[in-house]
């Protein structure tokens, strides 16, 4: 009996590791990162509401960076989908390393990361960012690659996951139009 339970224990992970992880990267995947961040989402909302929440933890603060490898077509195109994996795994690598424990890395696209930054304002989001960019040059990896991101902070108007991802889109498609390689904080105007 002990034998069955801890089997349908390890089934029961391997299945929510299919249901919740990215196959090439191991990176939460889209369902997975939706399911994590709103959870969070909410404790700020009820932090903010003076509520005291009567499991987990109180989220003061919370940004969210959303990269975009420039120009990926050009690299599958020129090398084959096999490299590009490659790069998305090496960014996805980077992209967990620089990140704490508490935070939420997900494949949300074909070629996008999005990191969840619990407790963090929009300056240390930025800073994280601009690190990983320096770590992927430093690695030497070949081939090179670069990338664009866009960091959004919740805020009394910003206060649900699709408008913080709406915002932080804006701000990745500013950084592409500025030249790519580079990092933008949303901004209202």
């Amino acid at each position: 009996m002990k034998k069955e339970i801890e089997d349908l224990k390890q089934e029961l992970a391997r299945l929510k590791k299919l249901v919740y992880r990215d196959h090439l990267t191991g990176l939460l995947n889209r369902r997975g990162f939706e399911e994590s961040i709103n959870m969070a989402i909410d404790q700020y909302n009820s932090s903010k509401s003076n509520l005291t929440p009567r499991r987990g933890y109180i989220v003061n603060s919370l940004s969210l960076v959303l990269i975009d490898i420039d120009k990926f077509k050009n690299l599958n195109d020129k090398y084959g989908h096999p490299v590009g994996d490659e790069v998305l795994k090496h960014l996805s690598a980077a992209t967990s390393k620089g990140t704490r424990k508490n935070d939420l890395v997900g494949r949300w696209g074909g070629e996008e990361i999005i990191v969840g930054l619990i407790g963090a304002e929009l300056k240390p989001a930025m800073e994280l960012a601009k690190k990983i960019q320096k770590d992927i040059i430093m690695s030497k990896f070949n081939p090179e690659y670069t990338f664009s991101a866009g960091v959004a902070s919740l805020d009394k108007d910003i206060n649900s996951f699709s408008k913080l991802y709406e915002c932080a889109d804006l701000a990745l498609y500013k950084a592409k139009r500025l030249g790519r390689n580079r990092v933008e904080l949303y901004s209202k105007d």
